[in-house]
């Protein structure tokens, strides 16, 4: 990520100083047009690297704040607590105990809904980052808006689950 930064200043400095030498050009002679082609197609190579550069290290960036934030370790907790409740609830319902299978996916959605709820506050800490960081029009924010409804939105499907399943084994966790 730091040396991403050094390269991207040696690669701005690469594009001024080739914007110098282009200025600096005289003449109206044949050699001097291919010698200011030469020096727009350099510069031209050169912004587009530095394009290239300042994406990857946003990107490095948005990782970097995602791993502070613990979104990954988040991620996959809820993931793995979602197959877990699921893969142990259909094997209590394979084995004709609906009612305890009903009850372990209730006690597992219950902990994956808890998980779920750390993991929107990390997500809108992450949105409300990159709003400040790149604007709330920005293609990064609106992805991760989106994520955090689409995140929401599960969140919501997994309380009427949780709601349901109470209903029908008589719990009120």
């Amino acid at each position: 990520y730091d040396g991403l930064g050094e390269a991207i200043i040696r690669q701005q400095s690469k594009i001024e100083g080739l914007k110098e030498k282009q200025s600096q050009l005289k003449g109206n002679t044949v050699e001097t047009a291919n010698q200011y082609l030469k020096y727009q197609q350099n510069i031209d190579k050169a912004t587009t690297q530095l394009a290239h550069m300042q994406a990857q290290q946003s990107r490095a960036s948005d990782s970097i704040e995602k791993q502070k934030l613990g979104l990954y370790d988040l991620n996959k907790q809820v993931e793995l607590s979602s197959k877990n409740t699921d893969s142990y609830s259909r094997i209590l319902e394979a084995q004709g105990a609906k009612f305890q299978a009903q009850k372990a996916k209730l006690t597992g959605l219950t902990e994956t809904h808890s998980k779920m709820s750390n993991q929107i506050k990390a997500e809108q800490q992450l949105l409300s980052h990159l709003g400040s960081e790149y604007g709330q029009t920005s293609s990064q924010y609106q992805t991760q808006a989106v994520k955090v409804n689409e995140l929401t939105a599960k969140y919501k499907e997994n309380e009427a689950e949780v709601k349901t399943l109470n209903r029908a084994v008589g719990l009120s966790l």
